[in-house]
């Protein structure tokens, strides 16, 4: 069941990216989606709280990774192509940027206001994806 939801959400983030403008636009709209969807309480607990707790944590990881993380490496992946975001390791970009958005998700899960700390939400992750297209790196491997 976990991982039918996981698919759920990837689809539903996947076309809301595939109308972006750009390959940038498709990650920040996507991790935009996902946030969105944890605004449904019983997917937000399915996903969040009782995945971890019942499959533990490096078997969600695992599923995690191969459902949202495959999709949000490809598009990170694409805007390093298409030069719009900096060159750095995706793999461990990818990782940054899940983590990110997963624990503003469990914020948004927690909170007492859902819906405010959805809009505080934007913000902060538009920010922390913007720096991404002009962070320099001195040396990166791929």
């Amino acid at each position: 069941m976990f991982e039918d939801i996981e698919r759920q959400i990837v689809d539903r983030i996947e076309r809301v990216a595939a109308g972006s403008t750009s390959a940038f636009a498709a990650v920040v709209n996507g991790c935009e989606a996902f946030l969105d969807v944890v605004l449904d309480q019983q997917v937000s607990r399915i996903v969040l709280v009782d995945g971890p707790s019942v499959l533990g944590w490096s078997t969600w990881r695992a599923i995690d990774y191969a459902t949202g993380g495959r999709s949000l490496r490809a598009g990170l992946d694409a805007a390093i192509q298409s030069n719009e975001i900096s060159r750095v390791n995706v793999d461990a970009l990818t990782i940054l940027v899940s983590g990110a958005v997963n624990e503003m998700a469990l914020a948004i899960v927690e909170g007492p206001n859902r819906a405010r700390t959805r809009r505080a939400a934007t913000g902060a992750l538009r920010r922390l994806l913007e720096g991404l297209r002009h962070a320099p790196v001195s040396s990166c491997r791929r």
